[in-house]
């Protein structure tokens, strides 16, 4: 049984025994809790086994493309994996380090592994990347220059990953001993993907400009009924008013979400190779916790959650999100009144024909608002009843009335009777469902994750930033049309 399937079997039993505490009427509180101790958690813990089988499945790929390379090299007579270490003898630092070892390792690597792991080559990589942006920003304060490619861990980058090196080096200027990453592998994308729940739910376009105009459909039309042609009417009788289709222009400006870690300036080389790996975790969540919650909380105005005094800086600031592009009347009181499916059903009829198609839309929710949904709705459908061939979205725990139910963390838990984070914190004891149609909403990305360092002199510190650039867009206009609706007073139990 694969990792995959433990996991997704210990979710059936967690599912089980949260079905049998609704059973036996557990409060809604307890069975909350439940909910973030067990499913969540094993919810995180299957993304990331998901993310290790798909970088091992990369890897697979790439290794047989490069036997494919080393065959055709084998015929060419240029390079053959049994005289690798001749790449040893043809580098420059290698030849000069002291330390026989490296190079030792490297040949009984060769003679016992011929399958390079793409893995360890993406982390070494990314640790590259950020000590050479570290010591880089430490030089340039005192006036030096750094070179990185004279340091331990690139000598060592080098023999370790000959053969890739060799592929990404062949036929270029840098030829032999010169590559250095100048970008995150997809690696930290995969981790940030991973990490979206309510982003993941929207198509993604890359902007090849900023701002970027995306034409997109306007006014459906269809086609009329026309008279047939005789020989009286050929040149009158046989037309209509035109059906061109309409567009519109969403222009996506893409806005720049940062995060930063402060380190002292005195830190070895040693130290920052030790804590790479996890500043890029750290980084690659922090990253993906800004979109999801300027997706579902963003504000460019006046932010209505006037209880969350929230910094000008933060990311619920980058965009409007969904709770701003609700239309004004698409929003239902859910008032004091137990939860039942009838409230989802008035969420439906406010989308209009924007909610005909429930597999074109989603629910988004707290952790509170699934547990009330599933102790108070007997329709919601558990993952592990979807079956073996149902396409299980990101972050999703469950479906109700043919759309999938999405958890997050970002949808907040401490909203007042209006729906909002109020000044009075006794009075913060609400939180919300929404419902959203998928496809009427689109993720510009101008620029992925990116690392860069500086000095921070009067503080002796190393400031590391990583930032990217994305905007979130309605592809209709969210004033007039119903995209999305929201049921607000969900108590917490």
């Amino acid at each position: 049984m694969s990792s995959e399937e433990k996991i997704l079997a210990e979710l059936q039993k967690m599912t089980a025994t949260i079905d049998k505490a609704i059973t036996e009427k557990l409060s809604p509180e307890k069975i909350q809790k439940m909910v973030e101790d067990t499913i969540m958690k094993k919810q995180d813990e299957l993304a990331k086994v998901k993310m290790e089988s798909q970088i091992k499945k990369d890897a697979d790929e790439a290794a047989q493309d490069r036997a494919d390379l080393e065959k055709s090299y084998k015929r060419k007579g240029e390079y053959s994996i049994e005289n690798a270490g001749s790449d040893i003898a043809g580098m420059k630092n290698v030849e000069e380090l002291e330390d026989n070892h490296i190079v030792k390792s490297y040949l009984l690597k060769t003679a016992t592994n011929k399958e390079e792991d793409v893995s360890d080559f993406q982390n070494d990589s990314d640790t590259l990347l950020i000590l050479k942006s570290m010591k880089d920003a430490h030089a340039r304060a005192h006036g030096e220059r750094y070179d990185i490619r004279k340091s331990r861990f690139y000598q060592n980058f080098r023999v370790n990953h000959s053969r890739i090196l060799k592929a990404l080096e062949s036929g270029t200027a840098t030829a032999g001993n010169n590559w250095i990453p100048t970008m995150f592998s997809a690696k930290l994308i995969d981790q940030i993907r991973l990490g979206y729940k309510v982003a993941a739910l929207f198509p993604v376009i890359q902007m090849p400009s900023d701002p970027f105009t995306l034409p997109v459909k306007g006014t459906d039309k269809e086609a009329k009924l026309v008279a047939e042609a005789t020989a009286d009417n050929l040149t009158t009788g046989a037309t209509t008013a035109a059906t061109d289709p309409t567009t519109n222009n969403v222009t996506l400006n893409a806005i720049k979400l940062q995060a930063t870690t402060k380190f002292s300036d005195e830190i070895s080389e040693d130290s920052i190779i030790a804590i790479a790996p996890l500043v890029r975790s750290e980084h690659g969540w922090m990253q993906a916790s800004a979109v999801e919650t300027a997706i579902v909380n963003g504000h460019t105005g006046t932010h209505p959650d006037t209880g969350d005094s929230l910094a000008s800086t933060s990311a619920e600031k980058a965009w409007q999100g969904l709770r701003a592009l609700t239309k004004s009347g698409n929003t239902v009181n859910e008032g004091a009144d137990t939860l039942v499916v009838g409230d989802l059903g008035g969420l439906i009829a406010k989308l209009g024909k924007y909610g005909a198609n429930p597999e074109m839309c989603a629910w988004i929710t707290s952790s509170a608002g699934y547990a009330l949904m599933r102790t108070h709705i007997t329709q919601v459908i558990t993952k592990e009843q979807y079956g073996d061939q149902a396409t299980i979205l990101s972050g999703q725990l469950g479906s109700i009335l043919g759309s999938p139910i999405i958890v997050s963390e970002k949808v907040k838990q401490d909203l007042d009777a209006t729906g909002f984070v109020g000044n009075t914190s006794a009075s913060n004891v609400k939180t919300q469902i929404l419902l959203v149609n998928r496809f009427a909403f689109v993720l510009g990305e101008r620029r992925a994750v990116t690392f860069r360092a500086w000095e921070d002199v009067i503080n002796e510190q190393t400031v590391l930033a990583s930032s990217q650039k994305k905007d979130f867009q309605a592809f209709f206009d969210a004033t007039t049309e119903d995209l999305v609706a929201y049921l607000y007073n969900v108590p917490l139990s």
